[in-house]
């Protein structure tokens, strides 16, 4: 039964083919699929390990298939994916068929534009709105979406619904009970130009109470991202401010902000230093402090190992600070290099234990084996501290450390235009 949906995407695929090949021309129907395999050694990822935890060992995987078809001002896309961990297929837990996207977009006149159904909400650098594609299942929403592009302007607004009780969704990865979305966002900029700024509002619903009287309150999200080049150097920063209710029901004032400078000239270098600030909450204060990255990539920006909002603190909401470097090297076309260090410190002083969370070193090696086929190799460590003991448990005594490989085959198996 969980092949259903799969087998009836391919089954239309060629039953539908002779309609749209009656139209007016100005079709294109594109099929790609996607096989990745991932491999890990955990020996402290997610959640620092204690005395006596043992490693573990785990292998999981995506089969995708997405379906394009545009004609004129009309787009659709269709994506299912199959996710689950090896050995465990077969359990409601773990073996799914999810509809990963299912949207159609209208152009209309002057450069707006209506999009609708199930798709991924990606802006900016990914920090609060993204795709989440490390994660098997990613993450989509059920949206309305209406926009206006035209020039070096770009205005886009939407509404997503969430279920959040007792949804089975597992597209949505939330640490809130969020039940919907509203969003405003303006670019201004082109790729080619050096100056680049968005500017987001963002309301999430928060759903407060305890089952039997449930209330939805709203948590608001606001600021600005801007980037800069000039020859082979590039500026980005970040601000954003949250305030109104978390689901906790307490009044919220929190902040983030961040600024990194990358130098890529055109050899095979590439150097980037960061520092980044996300406030934290204080006990005994008036309002809640800490700043949520919602639906932002956790994976991507605060280490690989996932120790930071991808998975929550044991004591206290004490922020983040993260000085970091990454150094990326290219050796040819078809392998390249990259490495990050991370020095990361709480926002705020916990007892009266050091700032100081610890260090972590993250390696990775991407190899294009074929022209669809990459394979990539990661490994990464930590060192903590005694205050990392206090906030995210485990022994900073113990190696923690992570290494994984993964296989990603995605072919274009179909193409056609008429």
């Amino acid at each position: 039964m969980k092949y259903k949906l799969l087998t009836l995407m391919l089954a239309l695929l060629p039953a539908t083919l002779p309609a749209l090949a009656q139209g007016e021309g100005d079709n294109t129907l594109t099929v790609n699929a996607q096989l990745r395999e991932r491999g890990e050694y955990r020996n402290g990822n997610r959640y620092p390990r204690s005395e006596g935890d043992r490693h573990d060992l785990l292998l999981n995987s995506r089969a995708r298939l997405t379906i394009d078809f545009a004609h004129k001002n009309l787009s659709m896309r269709l994506s299912a994916h199959h996710v689950g961990a090896w050995a465990k297929n077969g359990t409601s837990e773990q073996g799914r068929l999810l509809m990963n996207e299912a949207w159609a977009q209208l152009k209309l006149d002057n450069g707006f534009f209506a999009k609708i159904g199930r798709q991924t909400l990606v802006y900016d650098d990914q920090r609060l709105l993204s795709a989440s594609e490390w994660t098997n299942t990613g993450r989509s929403h059920d949206a309305v979406k209406l926009g206006y592009e035209k020039g070096a302007h770009r205005l886009h607004g939407f509404v997503t619904f969430i279920d959040s009780e007792g949804s089975t969704n597992t597209n949505l990865c939330l640490r809130a009970p969020y039940s919907s979305i509203q969003a405003l966002w303006y670019h201004y900029g082109l790729p080619e130009t050096p100056f680049n700024a968005s500017l987001l509002f963002l309301n999430s619903g928060v759903r407060v109470g305890d089952d039997a009287n449930k209330k939805t309150k709203g948590l608001q999200t606001m600021g600005t991202y801007l980037t800069y080049r000039v020859g082979d150097w590039k500026a980005a920063g970040m601000c954003y401010y949250q305030m109104g209710r978390n689901e906790a029901d307490a009044s919220v004032s929190a902040w983030m902000a961040g600024l990194n400078l990358t130098y890529a000239p055109k050899g095979r270098w590439k150097g980037m230093l960061a520092y980044e600030y996300l406030s934290g909450d204080k006990p005994g204060t008036e309002k809640f402090n800490a700043f949520n990255v919602i639906y932002g990539t956790k994976h991507g920006f605060y280490g690989e190992m996932d120790y930071f909002y991808s998975t929550p603190y044991i004591y206290g909401e004490p922020g983040l600070q993260d000085l970091y470097t990454r150094w990326e090297f290219t050796a040819n076309h078809r392998l390249d290099f990259v490495g990050t260090l991370h020095n990361f410190m709480t926002a705020v002083k916990v007892d009266d234990l050091s700032r100081q969370l610890g260090t972590e070193i993250d390696l990775k090696a991407n190899w294009k084996v074929y022209k669809d086929v990459m394979l990539t190799v990661g490994y990464s460590t930590y060192f903590g501290t005694k205050t990392m003991d206090v906030v995210k448990g485990g022994d900073h005594t113990r190696w923690q450390d992570w290494g994984w490989i993964s296989v990603n085959v995605n072919p274009c198996i179909f193409a056609t235009k008429w």
